[in-house]
């Protein structure tokens, strides 16, 4: 029943857009990566957050793709993957978090969020800074 209002409602926003005056064009946003992109060979699958080494996804020059299927908070740094993901894809149904650890402060920094459906390289100013990501929610205690 609830996909049932779903149609209906996308065309009451999209109604309410255009008479807002504020509308400006742009280009369709992409649900998922190019077909053929290195994104695939890693096997993201539906319902799962994934993060990569390199950008792009790519998998040459020891480049890896680790993912979690639950929600949770995972130290990544402590399992050996911290200061090293470059780019994610978003397939989890939930709002996912990336965290560096400020060590100085002995905390957690929110460095990134991605919305559900996101894919692509992180920002420069946090490639290979993340330690922690935070799926479905963001951590609790020890933040900046």
């Amino acid at each position: 029943m609830k996909n049932a209002f779903r149609a209906p409602l996308a065309c009451l926003a999209a109604v309410a857009l255009l008479f807002s005056g504020s509308v400006t064009a742009s280009a369709t946003v992409e649900d998922v990566p190019p077909a053929g992109s290195d994104y695939y060979i890693w096997n993201c699958t539906y319902l799962e957050f994934c993060y990569f080494k390199h950008y792009g996804a790519r998998h040459e020059n020891g480049g890896w793709g680790r993912g979690f299927i639950t929600n949770g908070f995972y130290n990544i740094g402590a399992e050996g993957y911290g200061d090293q993901t470059s780019s994610i894809w978003n397939r989890s149904g939930v709002q996912v978090w990336g965290y560096d650890w400020h060590q100085s402060n002995q905390c957690w920094k929110e460095i990134w969020v991605s919305p559900n459906g996101n894919w692509g390289d992180l920002d420069p100013k946090v490639d290979n800074l993340t330690d922690a990501i935070s799926v479905g929610g963001r951590v609790d205690g020890d933040i900046c």
